[in-house]
């Protein structure tokens, strides 16, 4: 369900619309994110989707410049 797929007939393309990308570009966003994209259907009733997203996500591993302290008084940013 998740593998990219293309239309064997161009006017079903026209008629439905879609490239059949969606899901597999929404699985690799997922993973991008350390999240767990999951199906489950019930035939005759239909199908949910769940988007899993971890509470913290991974830290990239790249070095970081830790930022400047802001100013204190009446023209620092919160």
């Amino acid at each position: 369900l998740f593998t990219p797929f293309t239309q064997g007939d161009s006017s079903t393309t026209r008629k439905y619309g879609g490239t059949g990308l969606g899901l597999v570009i929404a699985k690799r966003y997922a993973e991008l994110i350390a999240a767990d994209l999951s199906y489950e259907t019930v035939v005759g009733v239909g199908t949910t989707f769940t988007l899993a997203v971890p509470e913290h996500l991974p830290l990239a591993d790249v070095d970081v410049e830790p930022a400047a302290p802001a100013e204190a008084g009446p023209t620092a940013r919160l």
